[in-house]
């Protein structure tokens, strides 16, 4: 870094002294001075410049915008790292969910798949959205209502809040420990769910509503999946 810094210090010597070459020339306006060969060498000069510092450093320079960026988008401060395992605490179900959205956050199924393993289960690994919800469909995953979906969150229990998409790709998130909320759209409520998302607005790492991830029209389609060793 110091390194780098050393460079753009040096960098801006050098464009300053040509600055002053460009402008040594007798001209009597601004417009008159970009019509002169000093001025157009020095452009040429310094764009050329630009691009030798942006081919060496352009590593440095997106790695430094990637930091801004995460500071920026991510503001969010993980506890301890998580140990998986086949049961997990509220506090511990929340750090792997968000972990996992952070990991994959524009691919739902990945980041479920990411939880699911933390839980020592790897069925889901690979699939599509769609796909994950037919697979619990059709191998043993039980179902259960919104409301035993929130509370088996509160315990810390594995719940994957799922729609699959005839049409288009499905939607899958985990259901984590929190408040059920109500919808000042259709007045329902709904359980708290996390994970990556294609849709920004669905997207979350520490949860919002199931009426956050599905339109109106679709909420009432989403399906609460637990495993079959987790239900009660």
């Amino acid at each position: 870094m110091i390194r780098f810094r050393m460079m753009i210090i040096s960098f801006l010597e050098v464009a300053f002294s040509l600055t002053t070459v460009a402008v040594a020339h007798d001209c009597s306006s601004p417009e008159d001075c970009m019509q002169t060969a000093g001025f157009n060498a020095t452009v040429a000069i310094f764009g050329g410049m630009l691009g030798v510092v942006a081919a060496i450093y352009s590593k440095a320079i997106l790695g430094m915008l990637q930091n801004i960026l995460l500071k920026e988008l991510r503001p969010i401060s993980l506890g301890e790292e998580v140990t998986p395992g086949a049961t997990a605490t509220p506090k511990e179900l929340a750090e792997r969910v968000a972990r996992a959205a952070l990991a994959h956050p524009r691919a739902c199924n990945f980041s479920v798949a990411q939880v699911a393993n933390d839980y020592g289960i790897t069925e889901l690994d690979n699939l599509m959205a769609n796909q994950q919800v037919e697979h619990m469909r059709s191998n043993g995953w039980q179902t259960v209502t919104a409301e035993e979906a929130q509370n088996l969150a509160n315990q810390g229990q594995f719940v994957i809040a799922g729609r699959a998409d005839p049409d288009e790709n499905g939607h899958v998130q985990v259901v984590v420990p929190g408040e059920m909320v109500t919808s000042d759209q259709d007045g329902n409520r709904y359980p708290i769910v996390a994970g990556g998302a294609m849709n920004p607005t669905a997207y979350s790492e520490r949860g919002h509503g199931v009426n956050h991830s599905w339109r109106p029209e679709y909420r009432q389609e989403v399906e609460y999946f637990v495993p079959p060793t987790r239900t009660q």
